[in-house]
């Protein structure tokens, strides 16, 4: 899990080093070096601390059929005649594509408006190693339901990390982020606070 993890941080880095100018190499710098820390605290936390963490697990399973009725039915029992379409996988954040180690980005999700077991086709783009995602179709599933949006988070670093504890409600007073009534911490990375 924590290769994983290192993987993708190694990838932002990485466009972080090739976004960088003249202009921008003293924010770049404290951003990479922001990316290094998080590293090292990750490498402190216990496996199974990482693991009860569903966002981070990606699943194994094979690339699915579209059924020949347009009727709702549950998208692991149907195929795709296109190999290179998947059921998308909303997480709390962004999600993921069925059966592969594809992530969709939060801003893609959105603004593909992309919904809990929509088809999706990623184009992989060699020039700047990422993938473009195409709309194949909207399969009118309902995201998951545990899924909360917080629309003002109180962000607040604390040595060199993005967390988010408490929010804004409506009447802007203001409340503890809480899973199952629970108080719960998201931590964020720099490039979602930028």
């Amino acid at each position: 899990m924590k290769s994983l993890i290192l993987e993708k941080v190694k990838e932002e880095m990485q466009q972080t080093i090739i976004d960088v100018s003249y202009e921008n190499t003293q924010e770049k710098k404290e951003i990479l070096n922001d990316y290094l820390q998080f590293i090292e605290l990750i490498k402190k936390l216990p496996l199974h601390f990482l693991e009860s963490y569903e966002l981070l697990q990606i699943p194994a399973e094979q690339p699915i059929r579209v059924p020949e009725t347009k009727e709702e039915i549950p998208f692991k029992q149907t195929e795709v005649e296109d190999s290179n379409v998947y059921v998308y996988h909303r997480k709390l954040r962004g999600g993921h594509l069925e059966g592969t180690e594809i992530l969709v980005s939060e801003g893609i999700s959105r603004n593909l408006e992309l919904a809990h077991g929509d088809l999706v086709r990623p184009v992989f783009n060699d020039k700047n190693k990422r993938y473009f995602f195409e709309l194949i179709e909207k399969r009118n599933s309902k995201d998951p339901v545990d899924r909360k949006q917080i629309s003002y988070g109180i962000v607040e670093k604390e040595n060199s990390i993005f967390t988010v504890n408490e929010y804004h409600d409506t009447d802007f007073s203001k409340k503890l982020v809480k899973v199952d009534d629970v108080p719960y911490s998201f931590i964020l990375s720099p490039s979602d606070v930028t």
